[in-house]
């Protein structure tokens, strides 16, 4: 019990690689759409997964690490 009750932080770096990752997926799923035509997603899809890849890098690589 070393730490005060209450709300645990924001480990942004975290956050920033999950985001990395989900972006990465849905462009690869995206380019496998778009080669073999065998199903179709939406134009959301794209835009949602480059501003999830922005907004994870900047978590990265902008937000400096806490410490815990």
């Amino acid at each position: 019990m070393s730490r005060p009750a209450g709300l645990v932080p924001v480990t942004y770096h975290i956050v920033g690689k999950f985001l990395v990752g989900i972006s990465g997926v849905s462009l690869v799923v995206l380019l496998i759409s778009k080669i073999s035509n065998w199903f179709s997603l939406p134009l959301v899809v794209p835009v949602v997964s480059i501003a999830a890849l922005i907004v994870g890098l900047y978590l990265i690589f902008i937000i400096p690490r806490e410490s815990i």
